[in-house]
């Protein structure tokens, strides 16, 4: 399996939550994995994938909570059995099991970091690329 297969099965369970979703999205000089926006109360939510790389995964995690109000790593469940949860207490971040089912296995704390302005041009690259897709067809 590659990270990259991880991503439309993220999109599909946050969808079925009511969230717009977003691959790849560009925040700062990184990409984003995933970001959800809900469709009614626009809660931002953001996944760093990756396949093993737990502690990789936790520090871009933490950098996404200056622009969502939740901020998840998602892996393998094969793989998630290695990580250190007190670690990503600490810092808010949640964690996502994706295997036969996708389950919470730590809930993210609600981000109390989020910069309006950096969140803003966030959005607004999601906006263009979403009215760039429209146009082209």
């Amino acid at each position: 399996m590659q990270e990259i297969e991880l991503h439309p099965i993220i999109k599909d369970w946050l969808s079925k939550s009511g969230y717009v979703c977003y691959s790849e999205v560009p925040m700062l000089s990184r990409f984003i994995d995933v970001i959800g926006i809900h469709q009614t109360n626009k809660t931002i939510i953001a996944i760093e994938l990756k396949l093993f790389a737990w502690k990789k995964a936790m520090s871009q995690a933490i950098v996404y909570r200056i622009v969502a109000d939740y901020s998840y790593i998602g892996m393998p469940a094969n793989a998630i059995c290695n990580v250190k949860t007190e670690k990503f207490k600490k810092f808010g971040i949640g964690i996502i099991e994706i295997g036969n089912d996708i389950e919470i296995k730590l809930k993210a704390i609600k981000s109390n970091k989020v910069h309006e302005s950096i969140r803003r041009e966030m959005l607004q690259t999601i906006e263009c690329f979403q009215l760039n897709k429209n146009l082209s067809g």
